[in-house]
């Protein structure tokens, strides 16, 4: 009941006082709630059906038609909008790293890595970006003066590959190269 009345709150506030960062936590307890249901009942649940994996990837390419979500800005249709989406997209990414995870060891080992050292990527991923902008300054995709840009420019086009990539690694590249300076000094 709580953690439907945190949620219920956090989708009220996107009309109201939207907070940044309080305002989409709130809204996403409920799927904190959920994961933990999962975890606690992971033999029971399989994400094994590929037939649910295309209903999932169909129904949400409709549903991108008729409304939209936005958790950065806690903003979203509406909230059953919000959940069937979260669902269908919890169930097709969840059949499909089941799928990596059965059929290339090598693949899901380095998903794995990445899944658990994700603190350094949300710390560094947004500085790691301006490497990839300077891959683009350098090509003169951008100007000097859009260097400034927080959140990357032109990163949506082809040009996304090299951020994603600078986005992870660059940050866990920072992260080992820190670990063994700690190994070092001990």
């Amino acid at each position: 009941i709580f953690v439907v009345v945190v949620f219920m709150i956090g989708s009220l506030m996107r009309y109201s006082y939207n907070l940044p960062r309080i305002s989409p936590a709130l809204t996403l307890v409920l799927f904190f709630h959920l994961g933990n249901l999962y975890f606690a009942n992971k033999e029971k649940i399989k994400f094994n059906n590929l037939f649910f994996c295309l209903l999932s990837f169909v129904s949400l390419l409709i549903l991108d038609k008729c409304g939209s979500v936005s958790l950065n800005s806690n903003n979203f249709t509406d909230p059953i909008y919000l959940i069937i989406c979260a669902v269908l997209g919890i169930y097709m990414v969840m059949y499909i790293a089941k799928l990596i995870a059965s059929y290339t060891t090598y693949l899901s080992k380095v998903f794995s890595y990445i899944g658990e050292h994700t603190l350094p990527i949300v710390s560094l991923h947004f500085l790691s970006f301006k490497i990839a902008m300077l891959v683009q300054m350098i090509y003169g995709v951008i100007k000097y003066e859009n260097l400034a840009i927080l959140k990357g420019f032109n990163n949506n086009n082809l040009w996304y590959p090299l951020y994603v990539f600078c986005g992870v690694f660059i940050p866990l590249i920072i992260e080992y190269y820190i670990l063994k300076l700690r190994k070092v000094s001990e």
